[in-house]
């Protein structure tokens, strides 16, 4: 029973570790994708609005934009091999999202991959132990800061029609915000009460704002 258990043990530490890398390598493929957008602080928003409106949970929004180290650190996640592979699929489906809208492929997977060893240009083999999750997290925040930050600040004004009369809206883009300012933090529940805006971090911490300015 004890060898079972060790046995046991091993195959979960080495599927989580397989899970890491592969999570890693989305990151910076995303990163990558993100860093090739024109003027991201213009046409990320069209974006974040896309899955603002969308039925993604709060937390996998946090994934997306966010990128949070604090997944991966030991510190209290529960079910870390279900978050991971959440973070894993939200980082294929931001991936998807600006392929679609902003028409920037991700290069080093897929038909652009294919096309680019067609004309005999390799894609850069990436070294994923490179790589560190709070660089990765950096990299990410500053990429969608200013994106988030001005259209925030747009909608605030009350002249958006998407967000007017939505404060569920207005509420997750909030939610998405603070997760990119705090992201030790990260919001994983965005609920409306009233004229109150309420965004429940990872660390159940309730932080209270008004839906509108």
């Amino acid at each position: 029973m004890k060898r079972f258990c060790v046995l046991i043990s091993f195959v979960v530490v080495n599927i989580l570790a397989n899970k890491l890398v592969e999570y890693k390598r989305e990151l910076v493929y995303t990163n990558r994708q993100i860093k090739r957008v024109p003027f991201p602080h213009v046409h990320l928003q069209s974006v974040i609005r896309t899955i603002v409106f969308g039925d993604k949970p709060m937390a996998h929004l946090s994934y997306m934009f966010a990128a949070p180290a604090k997944i991966f650190d030991g510190s209290n996640i529960p079910n870390r091999m279900e978050v991971l592979q959440q973070s894993i699929d939200s980082q294929k489906v931001l991936q998807t999202e600006i392929s679609k809208k902003l028409g920037v492929p991700v290069f080093e997977k897929g038909l652009a991959s294919t096309a680019l060893r067609k004309v005999g240009c390799t894609c850069e083999s990436i070294d994923v132990d490179s790589f560190g999750l709070i660089e990765l997290q950096i990299d990410r925040i500053l990429l969608f800061r200013e994106a988030a930050k001005q259209l925030i600040r747009f909608v605030s004004t009350g002249t958006d029609a998407d967000f007017k009369k939505d404060d569920n809206r207005m509420c997750r883009l909030k939610g998405l915000y603070r997760s990119i300012l705090y992201p030790d933090t990260y919001i994983t529940l965005a609920e409306v009460v009233g004229d109150e805006c309420r965004l429940t971090g990872i660390d159940t911490i309730v932080h209270t704002v008004k839906c509108r300015g």
